[in-house]
Formats: C-alpha cells, structure tokens, sequence
C-alpha cells in the first residue's frame, strides 16, 4: 500500500471514532454534579478566562471519556426551551465537521442515524453509519434537561458510545455540562494507534499535563486529546444554535448561521480545533445538510406510507 492510500484509510480509521461517545463501566447514564458542586464549578468558570470552560478526560485502557463545562448567562429554563423546540441531535451533529449526514426518526427522535468520515467532503454512501437511541429525562426529573444518544455498539468494535448533553440551573444562569466517550477494543486501538502516529501525532487537546522544555504549558495529547477535542466541539455547536436561535426565517438559513457561529468559536481554540479553511467548512456543511434534508424527507415519507 502506498503513502496516499495508507493516510487516506488511517483518516478514515479515526472519523469512525469521532462520534463514538462516553461509555461507562454499566449501562447507567453519567450523574449530574450536585447542587453545591454545580455553584463551586460555575464560580470557577467565571474566574476562568474566555470563555471559560473547564475540560477533563480519562483514558484506562479501555474507556476513553471527555467531560467540557460551559457557564452561560441565559437562564436554564431558556436554553432547555430551545433545544427542546429544535430536537437539536441532528443539527448538533452535523456542525461537526466529520459528520457527513445525519437523519433522526419522527417519533421524538427516538433514533437517530449518523454518517460519519473525513473531514473532507464525501459522499454518506462512502462513510461509516452508526445508529444511536436518543432518550430525554422527563422534565423536572432533575437537570432543566437531560439528553443521551447511546449505542450498544459503534464504528470498529467500539462499545457502549454515550453522548449526553445536560443543562443545569444556577442563580446566574445555566451551566452546560457535555459527556463524551466510548469503550475501546483491539481492534479500535488499533485504528486508535495508526491515527494518533501519524495525522494526529502533533495535535493536542486543552488539559495542562505539565510544563513543557520551553517552560510553557504542556497540553494533553493521544487519545485523551483527541477526545478534549470532540467533547469542545460538541459544546459549541451547542452554543452556536443557542446564539443564532430566531435569527433567520427557514431551518437552512438557521442552519448556514450556525455553522458560521460554529466555525468562528472553534477558531477561538484554532491550535487545538482548526482542521479547514473557512470557506470549505462551510461549502462542506451546506451539501451535508442538504444530503441531511434529503435522506430526512425519504425517511418521513416512507413512515408515513400505509402499511
């Protein structure tokens, strides 16, 4: 195999891992902090400068998790309301840059359908498909709102891939808490290897791991930064449809707003999230969203089809 097709097939290997999300040791979701952990978190993060998130990560050997904190101004009931309204799966996803399509079923998104690949532009056909249930905690139940996509099984052999999204009310506003991780297997330690050696081998995520030759902060690498990496992503593209919530009159319009808020906050973390140019991220989302809207309407038309 020559050095094209290796990098080409190594890219490859690593999108499939993009989406494989936190995976604890049983089927339980990730608890929520308490009341007096959620006040002394959101305290830290308004000392901490912009804009403030706090990211962690654990890599065992087998469970490769991300957790990023995020305070927001916006009371908690507000930005439940509003993810509530957008069943937000589907546009969370598709900010990120590897997912190449993504459809969720009519039925309260009870299951939702993710093609993801390279960051590049291709074809859904062309990349892996992994299919998540998605639950939501009953209101008053605990958080302002609780979100989890979950999968028994994922892209190479990965296990137990848990995205949860929670939102959690505070006297100054809200606190955005987002759960990334999967258990890894052979086979995706594998993969695992070959990408962080070569495409990713200078890439990092945001945890200080020490102080490095030069005296500056050392950052976090391998698989714990890659994971830091996904996890920010993820809250962004959060907070991307938060801030363009209501500012344009169609779904595509909202959609082409969101992707540029999206890309601009990355840029804030350009060392740890730039992968494309501007204008090719975007050129990318607008034909992924548009392959998105044509697999959702061929999706809800044949359920509505009589039996």
């Amino acid at each position: 195999m020559d050095g094209t097709r290796q990098t080409s097939r190594i890219r490859r290997w690593a999108a499939t891992l993009l989406l494989a999300a936190a995976a604890l040791p049983g089927p339980a979701p990730a608890q929520g902090p308490t009341a007096a952990e959620a006040a002394e978190l959101a305290q830290a993060l308004a000392a901490a400068p912009d804009p403030g998130l706090r990211v962690r990560s654990s890599d065992d050997g087998a469970l490769i998790r991300g957790e990023v904190a995020a305070l927001l101004a916006t009371p908690a009931e507000q930005v439940a309301g509003e993810l509530r309204r957008a069943r937000p799966w589907c546009l969370v996803l598709l900010l990120h840059l590897n997912t190449k399509a993504c459809t969720q079923s009519p039925d309260g998104a009870a299951q939702v359908s993710v093609w993801t690949g390279r960051k590049e532009h291709e074809r859904p056909e062309r990349a892996t498909l992994t299919r998540f249930a998605a639950t939501l905690a009953p209101a008053g139940s605990g958080p302002a709102l609780d979100l989890q996509l979950r999968a028994d099984e994922g892209p190479l052999g990965t296990r137990d891939l848990r995205l949860q999204l929670r939102v959690l009310s505070l006297p100054q506003g809200s606190l955005l808490l987002v759960d990334y991780a999967y258990r890894s297997t052979a086979l995706s330690r594998l993969a695992l290897r070959a990408y962080l050696a070569t495409v990713a081998r200078d890439k990092v995520g945001f945890s200080v791991v020490g102080p490095a030759a030069d005296g500056t902060p050392q950052l976090v690498g391998g698989a714990r930064g890659m994971v830091e990496r996904n996890a920010v992503r993820y809250l962004l593209a959060i907070q991307a449809l938060l801030q363009t919530a209501g500012s344009a009159p169609t779904p595509a319009q909202r959609f082409e707003q969101a992707a540029a808020r999206w890309f601009d906050l990355t840029e804030r973390h350009a060392r740890q999230l730039r992968e494309l140019p501007r204008d090719d991220y975007l050129a990318n989302k607008r034909l992924e969203y548009a392959e998105s809207l044509r697999r959702q309407q061929a999706l809800d038309t044949a359920l509505r089809a009589p039996a």
